[in-house]
């Protein structure tokens, strides 16, 4: 029997009405937590505020997961966020968010647990700890998602609700291409501004190469690698201003640690929810000097050993040949991001 331990931050109402509709739900489905219950020991963490703390444990929800899991709520590590000055809100936030988090890796360091950040504003498709746990039985270390879109928050939960069962607590039950359909119907409007190659305006911080794929779906290199669950054995800790990523699980565990990438939607189908103001920092055209600046935080090992990895978000049977066009461009592409100089060819190609 494994521990498990899974810790969430949410604070102020529109987290916690995401974690209490939408999140946890899709954690409920019968392939993620209970399925991670079966054989296993689940711990539940949430860091929250005052108010979140009260909500959350009153909610019918938090009986649901106690079937499930050990349940604690912290709901005070946020009232020296509530005291920041005027316009540090937001970073004050982020700096509990990392204590919250550097906490919880604490406790699962001392259990000697596999680590779960569950975040509020994300939703997960059946079966997607079900495959992680598979994946962990294989001898592996950590498991990254290669697969993410962002999506319009309003859209897809308006379109969602037909999974929802009802019950002490709702559940939502979403079949993986399912969810991989509407999340591509319902990209969020700054996915193609921030993203895709060829977009006006480009993202000044690019997190994925998107390369779509006519009637299937789309085919995704993804920069900024993020873990779904990774085993904590020894005592880790977030950097301040830092988050969990590929380069925290290349100081944490190495550049020969056994890190297994889920690259296909039909394994694992995950969606970042997001609202119509919620754009990343873009530039009207792309600026050599600037993406120079973004390739050179490309040092870390693991992200160029992965981005080298293809992921398909599909939606349909995938048809090898549309598929091999676009990783043949795609590995193209990758190879001229590492060519000094060829930077502004690379972002100026179309497939």
């Amino acid at each position: 029997m494994k521990t498990f331990f899974i810790s969430t931050v949410a604070w102020g109402e529109d987290y916690i009405r995401s974690l209490l509709n939408v999140s946890i739900p899709c954690l409920l489905a019968p392939g993620n937590l209970p399925a991670l219950a079966e054989e296993n020991r689940v711990i539940f963490r949430l860091h929250t505020d005052r108010e979140g703390a009260h909500t959350f444990s009153d909610h019918p929800i938090c009986r649901r997961l106690e079937e499930f899991a050990e349940v604690t709520v912290d709901g005070s590590l946020f009232e020296q966020a509530d005291s920041a000055a005027p316009g540090e809100e937001s970073l004050a936030k982020f700096v509990v968010w990392t204590k919250a988090e550097n906490t919880a890796l604490a406790e699962a360091a001392a259990l000697k647990a596999w680590f779960i950040s569950w975040q509020p504003d994300s939703m997960f498709a059946d079966g997607a700890l079900r495959h992680a746990v598979s994946l962990i039985t294989e001898g592996v270390q950590a498991v990254c998602l290669g697969t993410a879109i962002i999506v319009d928050r309003e859209a897809l939960l308006d379109e969602v609700q037909k999974y929802r069962r009802e019950g002490p607590a709702p559940v939502l039950n979403i079949p993986p291409r399912e969810l991989a359909s509407l999340a591509y119907l319902h990209r969020h409007p700054g996915f193609y501004d921030c993203h895709v190659l060829g977009a006006q305006p480009f993202t000044k911080w690019p997190s994925f190469l998107f390369v779509p794929v006519p009637g299937e779906g789309v085919l995704i290199r993804n920069f900024h690698l993020s873990p779904i669950t990774f085993l904590v054995d020894k005592p880790a800790a977030i950097e301040e201003g830092d988050t969990m990523d590929l380069f925290f699980l290349n100081r944490y565990l190495g550049l020969d640690a056994d890190i297994r990438v889920v690259t296909d939607t039909d394994h694992i189908c995950a969606v970042n929810l997001a609202g119509p103001k919620e754009q990343r920092e873009t530039l009207p055209t792309p600026d050599p000097t600037v993406l120079g600046h973004f390739i050179k935080h490309w040092t870390d090992p693991l992200h160029h050993k992965f981005v080298r990895t293809p992921s398909y978000w599909h939606y349909a049977d995938v048809t090898p040949e549309k598929w091999q066009e676009a990783i043949r461009f795609s590995d193209r592409f990758i190879a001229l991001m590492f060519e000094s100089g060829k930077i502004m060819e690379a972002f100026h190609t179309n497939p």
